[in-house]
């Protein structure tokens, strides 16, 4: 693998980074998309579940990003 990660230089770099945004913001929309729905099913008159699971979807996928990062 060290090979591998030689031959392709910056790139690898760009491609991790770019890996990492996608799961962040894909854990962002996800949680989002499901508080939405939680709202929608509960008759929510505030969008109570939408706010909590983006941020916590926001936290969740930074933690996550951050952890993979750092390895």
């Amino acid at each position: 693998m060290p090979t591998d990660k030689r031959k392709w230089g910056n790139a690898y770099q760009y491609m991790k980074y770019a890996g990492l945004a996608f799961q962040i913001g894909g854990t962002i929309i996800i949680f989002t998309l499901i508080g939405k729905q939680l709202d929608a099913y509960l008759n929510m008159e505030r969008p109570i579940f939408t706010a909590a699971l983006a941020l916590l979807g926001t936290v969740g996928g930074m933690y996550v990003g951050l952890k993979d990062l750092l390895k």
